[in-house]
């Protein structure tokens, strides 16, 4: 099996979260949760449809078994996770973002939008919308 093919490339490349978080120092003050299994935990909520921290902590802890497939070691305690929430700049997540999109941007579709619309599009930073509202 050493036929490239048989490779998975991840569309979130270490080498993009290693520039943010470096950009930021978002792992300065984080002892236990650093950036990249913060991000991992977070779009896990985000895929999962997860609404509270409870309901991450306990749906990661079902997959314990196979939190290698999300380059995890081990589940982030609640208080871990809403201390990194609250801490952490939203603004490291934006800058990779940002990193993201301008790697994969020629991938992207949009063959289905007129010229005019496009140049009129504007991407709004989500981060002004609470994740977990009742906390």
């Amino acid at each position: 099996m050493s036929d490239s093919r048989y490779f998975h490339s991840s569309l979130i490349d270490d080498k993009s979260i290693a520039s943010a978080c470096k950009e930021h120092q978002a792992d300065k003050f984080s002892k236990k949760l650093s950036f990249k299994d913060h991000l991992t935990t977070m779009l896990y909520t985000v895929f999962s449809g997860c609404t509270s921290i409870r309901e991450v902590q306990a749906g990661l802890e079902l997959c314990e078994g196979k939190l290698n497939h999300f380059n995890l070691t081990k589940v982030p305690a609640r208080s871990t996770l809403s201390d990194g929430n609250k801490n952490r700049m939203s603004k490291v997540f934006g800058t990779l973002y940002q990193k993201l999109f301008e790697k994969h941007k020629a991938i992207i579709s949009d063959s289905s939008m007129d010229k005019d619309v496009a140049s009129k599009l504007y991407i709004l930073d989500s981060t002004t919308i609470s994740l977990f509202k009742a906390i």
